[in-house]
Parts: C-alpha cells; structure tokens; sequence
C-alpha cells in the first residue's frame, strides 16, 4: 500500500486490509497536525513501514484524506470505528457535522458503543469552539445522557471538567 488512493479503496472494502489502512491514514494525519520536537516521530518509524513512516503530506492530499473519509462516513450506515479514528485524526472542525449525524445514529446501538465513541471523541477534540461548537456540545449533552457504556462516561466526564473550568 504506497498510495494514498489504495489506502482509501482499501478502507471503503473493510476487512483486515481497512483497519490497517484506517491506522496509516489516522497516523500520518495526526503527523501533520500535531507539533513534535525535532527528531521526535511519535513512534511512528516503529508503527508503520519506511514509505509511510517518513512520507510527509501537502495540504491538497491532507484535504483530499480528509474529504473521502468524509463521505465514506456520511455515505456508510455503519462505517468502521478505525475509520472514523483516523477522520478524528485530523482535528478539523469540519468533521464535526457528519461525526455528530454518526453519533446519533448508533449512540444507542449497544453494538456500535465503540463506534458512537470514536465519534464522540472526534467531536470533543474537535467541535468546541470552533463554528459547531452549539451542536457539537449538544451532542456531547445528549452523549452524556442517552449514550451507553463509555460513551456516556466519557460524555460525562467531558462536560464535568468543562464546568469545573
């Protein structure tokens, strides 16, 4: 897999080969928008093969990552929940609206608890303070009370330390 297209074909086929590509691409996503101290690669020489491992992203790819994984979101009733990890990778807020849309659909599956998390993840990192900051903490409020499991412990958590402040 040395391209970005494979990466994303291969995430669209689900299986095995999807949850590897989900975690390259949520990797070297998060690469590119978290700051390290020079020499520092957040393990990423230890997690991914030589081409990725060193493979930096311009932005038009950068975007590109993110708008397929996008739709594959919007467009998948259940997409897989390493997908939707590596879309939170990108800390953009515009991927707050279909987290949000995600999350409301399976919040209340108790199958898809692992799914509703990474969307809610997604959306805290994400959704405050940014222009769907409204939604983004009405969903983390609904989360906090009908959402299962961790999603709702997490949801709570969220809001308490938000009012601790």
């Amino acid at each position: 897999m040395n391209s970005i297209p494979q990466l994303l074909e291969n995430v669209r086929l689900g299986g095995e080969e999807a949850v590897d590509a989900s975690r390259t691409l949520g990797l070297i996503l998060e690469r590119e928008r978290v700051r390290r101290p020079v020499g520092d690669d957040g393990g990423l020489s230890i997690i991914l093969d030589d081409h990725w491992s060193t493979r930096r992203l311009n932005d038009q790819e950068l975007q590109g990552i993110v708008d397929d994984l996008i739709e594959y979101v919007r467009s998948t009733e259940r997409p897989s929940a390493m997908a939707v990890w590596a879309l939170t990778k990108s800390y953009e807020p515009r991927i707050v609206p279909p987290l949000i849309n995600l999350l409301y659909g399976v919040m209340e599956d108790h199958a898809c608890e692992h799914l509703a998390y990474q969307a809610l993840i997604g959306i805290i990192n994400s959704g405050p303070g940014s222009e769907n900051d409204g939604d983004a903490r009405a969903a983390i409020r609904d989360a906090s009370e009908r959402g299962r499991g961790e999603v709702q412990e997490t949801a709570r958590d969220y809001l308490m330390a938000v009012d601790r402040g």
